[in-house]
């Protein structure tokens, strides 16, 4: 259900030592959650997956939540500002 895309030694000042990391492999990544069915699983399982969340947010700032459905709601919302704006001003 997550998976942490975050080289070791990341948020690290120092560049790393280890000349097999390329570039792209050393940059900052932040953690992934889906959060895709989390109201179905065992108590348990949402206490872990919250506990991940927030280790992220406390060590990188930020979690990358995957939202597919909102890609659909994305064009509704821009077709909706879009006719807003066509519109005359009176």
């Amino acid at each position: 259900m997550s998976s942490y895309e975050n080289v070791p030694a990341r948020n690290s000042l120092e560049p790393s030592s280890d000349e097999s990391l390329s570039l792209s492999s050393t940059m900052f990544r932040p953690k992934v959650l889906s959060l895709e069915g989390f109201t179905q699983l065992a108590e348990e399982e949402q206490a872990r997956i919250a506990t991940e969340f927030s280790e992220a947010l406390k060590l990188d700032g930020l979690v990358a939540v995957p939202a597919p459905e909102l890609v659909e709601v994305s064009k509704h919302l821009y077709a909706a500002a879009k006719d807003f704006f066509a519109a005359p001003i009176e």
